[in-house]
């Protein structure tokens, strides 16, 4: 497995980030499907925060930070398997003012951050 640097240009890895995104979107604040053109218009003033993690050239997941709040999704075959977990510690390394939000009934990315050194420091209250 290798982290690599996500196009400047829309196409293949955008359309991989898309797609894993919103397969796993439950997993995220706002779990509702993003389209292309959306994603497109995020992608382009986002893009040099995100890395997609690959192996023998399949897109297994990506990474990114928006705002150093950390994005991460593995596709849904590649879960459990140390993908995630990978990421987060090599994302670390580059980016390492980074912290996680996390929902609250999201407990598979709770122990995920966990097991990589992250600690629970606030809670945020919405109404």
């Amino acid at each position: 497995m290798e982290l690599i640097k996500c196009s400047n240009l829309p196409g293949a890895h955008w359309d991989a980030i898309l797609d894993i995104r919103n397969e796993n979107r439950e997993g995220f604040g706002d779990s509702n499907l993003i389209h292309s053109g959306a994603h497109c218009k995020y992608m382009f003033n986002n893009f040099s925060n995100y890395l997609l993690c690959v192996e023998n050239e399949e897109v297994l997941g990506f990474i990114g930070h928006v705002k150093n709040d950390i994005r991460v999704a593995t596709k849904k075959e590649h879960q459990r398997k140390g993908v995630a977990k990978f990421m987060v510690q090599e994302f670390c390394n580059i980016f390492p003012g980074c912290s996680a939000k996390i929902k609250i009934n999201n407990s598979a990315s709770l122990e995920l951050f966990k097991s990589c050194g992250f600690k629970k420091r606030y809670y945020l209250l919405e109404r």
